[in-house]
């Protein structure tokens, strides 16, 4: 996490658990969109964890075989 909220300039308080950036108002839609980019990174860590790509990927694969019309013994 330190390392997206240091490539998008954001600030995290660990004793609020707030994402923030510091920013004037001219500059307020370019900071918004990094702080938004930011916090869609992190909530992909949750959903890219081991067993989650792991079943997304059987999925991904079950799917083709479907299509295919390939018989096959789903796990």
């Amino acid at each position: 996490m330190k390392e997206i909220t240091s490539n998008f300039g954001v600030e995290y308080d660990e004793k609020s658990k707030e994402l923030f950036i510091k920013t004037d108002h001219q500059y307020f839609a370019n900071s918004k969109s990094r702080l938004l980019q930011a916090v869609m990174r992190i909530g992909d860590l949750s959903v890219l964890t081991k067993t989650n790509v792991k079943s997304v990927f059987i999925d991904d694969i079950s799917d083709l075989l479907r299509e295919q019309n390939v018989i096959f013994t789903p796990i």
